[in-house]
């Protein structure tokens, strides 16, 4: 007799393994910038309503140990509060963890160069001012449009030396700028100072803990380019283990 398959049942969709790292350096950054010990003095600081209790003891839905562990990704829900909502009212500037567009990059989205732009003009002014062409003296009271400035090697060192998540950000975003625009200096360059910063991004307190997975999927994303003739161009993956040993 044949035999029917069964329609898979319907339940949670499957987590997307970016979206599990994006929630892990999230609730990091969150722990570093609490100074709070653990999820569970998370949870407690700026969630108590949801700790019970108990005479047999503290009942909790563990909702922050699963961002720990990437388990649970936060989502908005209407008439439900939001986990990186609530974590930004009390530690400001953990949202752009979660938001960041370097997530966009590394899930593989459709991206076009002006969101590219767009992202990058959006950073910290530590990054602006290096990356954009700054009007002369006499004209800055004029609105001038926004340019960006050629990136060379000592721009990309001076970008590396920031010293923020937010600097590896835009380098990722280089990356895929070059991509678009099919530049092999602009991604040498990126590519480079990525691996230069990575001895600062490690020891960061929000990437330290998740530090290796993230240069894992970067390298995985921002693959080198290498041309065995001027017409064949191959993608050339380089693990940053490989590099930090």
């Amino acid at each position: 007799m044949p035999t029917f398959l069964q329609p898979p049942k319907p339940g949670r969709p499957k987590r997307n393994p970016i979206d599990v790292l994006r929630t892990k350096v999230w609730f990091y950054a969150v722990k570093a910038r609490s100074g709070l010990p653990s999820a569970y003095a998370i949870e407690l600081a700026i969630e108590p309503s949801i700790v019970k209790h108990k005479e047999a003891g503290v009942v909790r839905p563990r909702k922050w140990d699963g961002y720990q562990t990437g388990l649970r990704v936060p989502q908005r829900m209407v008439g439900k509060p939001y986990s990186v909502d609530i974590a930004d009212q009390n530690y400001p500037g953990t949202a752009s963890y979660f938001d960041s567009p370097i997530w966009a990059v590394l899930r593989g989205d459709q991206l076009n160069q002006r969101w590219i732009d767009d992202q990058l003009k959006a950073l910290a002014p530590a990054i602006t001012d290096l990356l954009m062409v700054s009007a002369p003296p006499m004209l800055q009271a004029i609105p001038q449009p926004d340019r960006f400035q050629k990136f060379d090697e000592e721009t990309a060192y001076r970008l590396a030396e920031i010293g923020t998540f937010e600097a590896l950000v835009a380098l990722i975003l280089l990356v895929k700028k070059s991509e678009l625009i099919s530049s092999q200096e602009l991604r040498e360059l990126a590519l480079n100072a990525y691996h230069h910063c990575q001895s600062w991004v490690k020891v960061l307190p929000e990437i330290a803990p998740i530090a290796l997975d993230l240069f894992h999927e970067i390298d995985l994303k921002c693959k080198h380019w290498i041309y065995p003739s001027p017409e064949w161009r191959m993608e050339v993956v380089i693990f940053s283990r490989e590099i930090n040993r």
